[in-house]
């Protein structure tokens, strides 16, 4: 289950809380657990629920710090388990929410603003 949850984590972008101490990354990786099977498998659409939970942490995500962070914590889980990177790219234009990051495992997320 742990696995399952990191493996959600990157995928999202460096999206995510509101503040952080609001929302931290485990609990933003438990946000994105509907997004788990079109990151790892061949189903070629996500989830509404998917794409509520993508929305919603993109829409917290509001400070820089908060994007960094959070973007540190999908990097790691997304290095660590098996998302699929192709995947993880395709999620905001299927799910229609515009990102401020690029969701790129090989992402410096000190750049991110």
């Amino acid at each position: 289950m742990a696995r399952s949850i990191c493996i959600v984590c990157l995928v999202i972008f460096g999206v995510s809380a509101n503040s952080v101490q609001a929302i931290d990354c485990t609990q933003s990786l438990l946000s994105l657990l509907p997004c788990l099977p079109f990151f790892t498998t061949p189903i070629p659409t996500p989830s509404v629920q998917c794409c509520v939970a993508v929305a919603s942490l993109n829409s917290e995500a509001n400070t820089k710090e908060i994007r960094q962070e959070l973007c540190n914590c999908f990097k790691s889980a997304f290095t660590s388990y098996g998302v699929l990177p192709e995947k993880a790219k395709q999620v905001p234009q299927l799910c229609n929410v515009p990102v401020p990051v690029p969701i790129d495992p090989n992402i410096d997320c000190s750049t991110i603003n």
